[in-house]
């Protein structure tokens, strides 16, 4: 399943920010079973319902400082708030995901 579906689902609620529930509706929405989190040096696998790791793989990534926000996606800015106001974002990518997967 590709990463601009969820964006797609993203933008339609104006969310910059996608939380556990997000991730469970698209899941249920496109029967996903699992989602994989790349994370500094690991691969995430958790279950998109209850956002439980099922396993850890470690994971060469790039140590890239820099990251589109919620995540890697093809479809441009997510738009979010209300007439410019109260725009949210994911700030830091790592910090973040760690903390929705309950690390």
């Amino acid at each position: 399943m590709h990463a601009d579906l969820f964006a797609a689902l993203l933008a339609r609620d104006r969310k910059g920010e996608p939380e556990a529930k997000h991730f469970a509706s698209f899941c249920k929405i496109y029967s996903v079973g699992s989602i994989y989190f790349a994370i500094k040096d690991k691969l995430y696998i958790t279950d998109c319902q209850s956002m439980e790791i099922l396993e850890e793989r470690t994971f060469a990534s790039e140590n890239s400082k820099e990251f589109e926000s919620p995540f890697f996606k093809r479809t441009g800015e997510i738009e979010t708030g209300y007439l410019g106001m109260m725009k949210e974002s994911v700030k830091d990518y790592d910090s973040y995901y760690l903390n929705l997967i309950g690390r």
